[in-house]
């Protein structure tokens, strides 16, 4: 049995001329329930149904961004009608945090039941939020949702080592900025480099107590299946079992296959999906969870998606 957690109020967070617009889950959602008879004995389903939102959850965020971004953030939301940007790529609404807020109590609850059961899940979330640093909004995220899990699974389970694993085609720099002196989360990504945000070299070790648990392999922004699962096969295995993580978060970029709109990889549906079995299987199919942040292309998602119903038939 797996789990998938997703928000049915996603879409006001929104500008439909945006590349990160909700049509991007609206799509999963719609593939999602087109299978929802024939599945839903093997799927325990996490939806968001109003947004309403317990207070303490923002005691979780601030264990990730700092009070002063968080309050910033919170006033520019409280005084927009429609919609604005807090930097050239990254936008706001009215709703926009409590969309957030509402994503993280259901990928709370979907890891509460990874956890007391041992099985695996998918939360098609959105914004993304790799991108977001402790001190800012950057690249469509605003608040770096698999940061904010990974505490909440240090604070609420006692999971003392968890491992964040990124194959989205931009580097995760807000994921790695936040743990990047941290010895009890260990970040590894691939990605395409150089491009956007242009950090993610293999020197990028870590700081301090830190160092040796920040991973990256930057690739050509024109790699494709043979280079990414050359990584996953030899360097994922091999520092998933040095490290020995209790509990694994992927945040899953599908912006790396090569009809996406706003990169330049080349992985097929086929090589996607071979990196995410690479990745169960070493896991043994428990204790992990794929959070969305890119992949624009809508078909390109439902096909995804229809994989990973697939996958438990």
């Amino acid at each position: 049995m797996i789990g998938i957690a997703y928000n049915e109020f996603d879409y006001l967070h929104n500008i439909d001329s945006h590349v990160e617009n909700s049509l991007r889950t609206e799509s999963i959602i719609s593939e999602i329930i087109s299978y929802k008879k024939e599945i839903e004995d093997r799927i325990n389903f996490f939806i968001v149904k109003d947004l309403n939102y317990q207070n303490e959850t923002w005691s979780l965020v601030y264990k990730v961004h700092t009070q002063e971004y968080v309050d910033f953030v919170k006033q520019k939301v409280n005084k927009i009608k429609k919609f604005e940007f807090l930097d050239p790529d990254t936008y706001i609404t009215p709703h926009t945090l409590k969309i957030i807020l509402s994503n993280l109590e259901i990928l709370f609850s979907l890891c509460d039941w990874i956890v007391s059961t041992g099985n695996y899940g998918f939360a098609y979330i959105r914004p993304p939020g790799h991108h977001a640093e402790s001190k800012k909004a950057m690249g469509f995220c605003i608040i770096n949702n698999v940061a904010v899990l990974a505490r909440y699974l240090q604070t609420y389970h006692n999971i003392k080592k968890v491992m964040i694993v990124d194959f989205d085609a931009h580097h995760g720099n807000g994921t790695q900025e936040i743990f990047y002196s941290d010895d009890t989360v260990l970040y590894f990504s691939t990605h395409a480099y150089p491009f956007y945000p242009f950090t993610g070299s293999n020197s990028e070790k870590g700081s301090g107590k830190g160092i040796g648990y920040t991973y990256n392999f930057p690739v050509s922004i024109y790699a494709g299946d043979k280079e990414l699962l050359e990584i996953y096969q030899k360097d994922f295995v091999e520092i998933y079992d040095r490290f020995e993580p209790e509990f694994l978060i992927i945040s899953s970029g599908y912006d790396i296959h090569s009809h996406d709109p706003i990169t330049y990889m080349n992985c097929s549906l086929d090589g996607i999906n071979k990196i995410k079995s690479i990745i169960l299987q070493k896991a043994k199919y428990k204790n992990l969870v794929f959070v969305l942040e890119g992949g624009y292309n809508i078909n390109v998602l439902k096909e995804v998606v229809k994989y990973d119903i697939n996958r438990i038939q």
